[in-house]
């Protein structure tokens, strides 16, 4: 049984670092185009460290970059699709006079879902 080469799962501040230089320099369009510019960055400097594109993301959220989220057509989330934190739902009334989910606002990262479209198709982040 061939053995797997040993690919290293870095510690946040690291990484949080890796993704702030990246971020300096330029903006990027996906959160997978962060993980393989954070991936070259390691392989570049001669670690076996990887970084999955979800991790990448919450380490640009742990820095407080600007991060828009593009949404589509789909179920409502319990929970912010981009960092997991609780949803501030904005209610209206339709004809019937029923109270109807609106939108749904994350306070934390900025994520907003309306009128249907609540699920991420991109995340962009901007420069830092």
């Amino acid at each position: 049984m061939p053995s797997k080469q040993g690919k290293k799962i870095p510690k946040d501040d690291v990484l949080e670092f890796v993704v702030r230089d990246i971020l300096r320099q330029r903006s990027v369009d996906t959160q997978k185009e962060l993980a393989e510019l954070a991936n070259r960055r390691f392989a570049a400097s001669g670690s076996s460290f990887r970084v999955s594109p979800a991790r990448a993301r919450l380490a640009a959220l742990g820095i407080g970059a600007k991060i828009v989220i593009r949404t589509r057509k789909g179920e409502a989330p319990k929970r912010c699709p981009g960092c997991g934190h609780r949803l501030a739902k904005t209610f209206m009334r339709n004809l019937k006079g029923r109270d109807a989910v609106y939108a749904m606002r994350c306070p934390r990262c900025g994520y907003e879902g309306r009128l249907g479209h609540w699920l991420p198709s991109r995340y962009g982040f901007g420069r830092l």
